[in-house]
């Protein structure tokens, strides 16, 4: 199971203004830091190669531009990455450096790289340098860039395999093309930042029997989707994993678990994948069971024709 941190807001946007600062740090190689989150690794190829589509095991990342179109006069696009629009941010070092880079400060996401308490993984602190490389006249940083993008190292999730690929982008159309002149182009937000969400519960509340249907409305949920339903036991989360057929990459329906013993009426749901666990997720919540009606809640008219499939039966776990 996910989890995420809570913390101060980050800002976060879409405008790539360019607000660098210069950098200073010497540009050695770096020691990894161990993951601080529990995800399935992958391992990347060298940047010089276009990052692979969807399925591959090697970046698990669909980037439609890796290598842009360069225009004449030496000038070219990249396409950039972009924020993850969570509404009042999440301050993960992950989130943050992503929302830096997406709206051009690299400066201060290669401080958030290269924490002394929290460092992240190598390539966040290249695509930062790149950035730089590429857009504030920091030549010199071109070559540690290079190296870092060469390495074979893990991607946790979407964050990580988005900030890989604009490494590889940047990195690659370096080596293609030394003196183009770079400008951000806007990129899609399902391959330049493909994390499964959801925003949307339909019903959002129901018996405590459970029993129903329940329709999730999201973002990037893959075909084969694992939805976790989390409740709470004396503050530890008893997660109940369910797995089912997405509809169009944005809805899926499953059956309602029925509320554990002891459990709080809030539950998290979140998909497989999602990076921030709890975080900007809606809950669902179970009604109060002396108030609550007999009959359950109907899902909607315009809900998939098809009932829903459930791959494996929801079975409780404790969540690490």
């Amino acid at each position: 199971m996910h989890t995420g941190r809570s913390g101060p807001a980050v800002a976060i946007g879409l405008a790539f203004v360019l607000s660098v600062a210069g950098c200073t740090s010497a540009e050695t190689s770096l020691s990894e830091p161990q993951a601080s989150r529990p995800r399935v690794a992958t391992t990347v190829p060298p940047a010089a190669t276009t990052p692979p589509g969807p399925g591959s095991t090697a970046t698990g990342s669909d980037e439609a531009s890796a290598t842009p179109s360069l225009t004449s006069g030496r000038r070219g696009l990249v396409e950039w990455i972009m924020a993850l629009g969570v509404a009042g941010g999440a301050d993960i070092p992950e989130e943050t450096a992503v929302a830096l880079l997406a709206r051009g400060s690299c400066a201060e996401a290669r401080k958030v790289a290269r924490d002394a308490e929290q460092p992240l993984p190598a390539f966040y602190d290249g695509a930062a340098a790149a950035c730089l490389a590429a857009f504030d006249g920091r030549d010199d940083l071109w070559a540690y860039a290079e190296e870092v993008a060469s390495r074979a190292l893990p991607l946790r999730d979407c964050l990580d395999r988005a900030v890989f690929a604009l490494l590889s982008r940047l990195v690659d159309i370096h080596r293609k093309e030394p003196t183009i002149t770079l400008e951000r182009k806007a990129g899609a937000p399902g391959e330049t930042l493909p994390c499964p969400r959801i925003l949307r519960l339909i019903p959002e509340h129901g018996p405590p029997q459970g029993g129903y249907e329940l329709k999730v409305v999201g973002v990037h949920l893959p075909p084969v989707v694992v939805i976790h339903f989390t409740q709470y036991i004396d503050f530890e989360p008893r997660d109940i994993p369910i797995t089912v057929h997405s509809v169009g990459s944005t809805e899926a329906v499953f059956t309602v678990p029925p509320q554990l013993a002891g459990a709080e009426r809030s539950v998290a749901v979140i998909p497989e994948g999602w990076p921030l666990g709890p975080i900007a997720t809606p809950e669902f919540v179970y009604d109060d069971p002396d108030t609550a009606p007999t009959a359950p809640p109907a899902v909607s008219d315009n809900a998939p024709a098809t009932s829903p499939s459930t791959l494996a039966s929801p079975t409780p776990t404790n969540s690490p």
